[in-house]
Parts: C-alpha cells; structure tokens; sequence
C-alpha cells in the first residue's frame, strides 16, 4: 500500500482532521495509487514498443549489411546476360568474340614460334 494512506490512518486515529479533510487525503492517495498502476502499464508498453523498434532496426541493418543485395544485382546482372545470349543480335556478339580470341590466340602462337 501507499505510505500516505498508513499516514492518513494515523492522522484519522488521532483525530486531527476534519472528516471532508480525511475523504480528500484518502481520494488523492488512491488517486496516485492508480496513477502509478497506469504509469507503470503505460512505462512497460513503452518499453516492449522499443524492444520491437530495436528488433525491427537490427533486421533492417543485417539486411543491409547481409550479401543479398549484392547478389540480387549480380541475378539482375546474369538475366540480362542470357537475354541478350537468347536474342539475334546477341547471338552474333558471341560469334564476333569467339572469333576474335581464335585470331588472337593465333596471333600469339605466331609470335612466340608454336606455329608458322
């Protein structure tokens, strides 16, 4: 219990206050009583709110921190590669390079005597 309500029991044993005295007193303990009962429910409330937010801003930074977006732009990356590799236009730019490595492993063979 709240000391001010073992306070206002003495004070009415002793008879020191009026009666609307004592009533107001004893009104404004019980009214902090429950001022405090609701303080603490609303200070919990409070509490588990952050605990929440502060999972919710780690889940956020590991994702930020995490490879997936790395990997998900190099996904992007490896699709639009096999589109252009799946279409005409790409299908000549992998002849064209393939052909060019074939006259430039030539040409190295020829410089360095493997073939004449």
């Amino acid at each position: 219990m709240c000391a001010q309500i073992e306070v206002l029991k003495k004070i009415r044993k002793a008879g020191k206050m009026n009666g609307y005295a004592t009533e107001l007193a004893e009104a404004q303990a019980e009214d902090y009583v429950t001022f405090r009962k609701e303080f603490k429910e609303f200070a919990t409330a409070v509490k588990e709110w952050q605990i929440k937010q502060d999972a919710q801003m780690d889940l956020v930074i590991k994702y930020i921190n995490s490879p997936a977006d790395q990997e998900r732009k190099d996904g992007l990356v490896w699709t639009e590669l096999k589109k252009l590799a799946r279409s005409p236009l790409g299908r000549l730019i992998i002849v064209l390079f393939i052909f060019c490595l074939g006259l430039a492993g030539q040409r190295i063979m020829e410089l360095t005597g493997l073939i004449k």
